[in-house]
């Protein structure tokens, strides 16, 4: 079940956003808690170095592009190059089949740049989250103190 979720690119980034979530709540119930302010600042922090840790660790989408570029691109070249060499040239039919394939490949660096379009939606998300648990997390403190306490 687990290897399902964790499989599925969108659940990460719906796990990555809610952790951080959760991890800025936790040090800010601590922080209510203990009554000590920083703490909420703290998970803050904590947020923000997960989204960094995130973003490192994530899909390198440029080197899947350029990697998928190379290679494609290079042979559909040479079956162009080879479609002029011909002495009979059925061009029509190898042409549209260069086609096709061209708008494969079109196809896949638009699934890649949707992919890392979510990723940087999600990693901005989480990392201003975090910030602004990092800046006001005293604050935060401070109120479920005076509510909850």
């Amino acid at each position: 079940m687990l290897s399902k979720i964790w499989s599925s690119e969108l659940s990460r980034f719906w796990l990555l956003l809610g952790g951080v979530l959760i991890v800025c709540l936790m040090f800010v119930a601590l922080g209510a808690f203990y009554d000590d302010e920083v703490l909420g600042q703290r998970g803050g922090a904590l947020g923000v170095a997960i989204s960094f840790l995130a973003l490192f660790l994530s899909k390198d989408y440029g080197s899947m592009v350029q990697k998928r570029l190379g290679t494609q691109y290079n042979q559909l070249l040479a079956r162009l190059d080879k479609i002029e060499g011909q002495e009979e040239n059925p061009v029509a039919s190898q042409i549209a089949a260069v086609k096709s394939e061209m708008e494969a490949l079109s196809m896949a660096i638009s699934v890649d740049k949707a992919g890392e379009r979510r990723q940087n939606y999600f990693i901005a998300a989480s990392a201003s989250t975090a910030t602004i648990f990092w800046g006001f997390g005293d604050w935060f403190v401070l109120l479920l103190r005076s509510l909850a306490f």
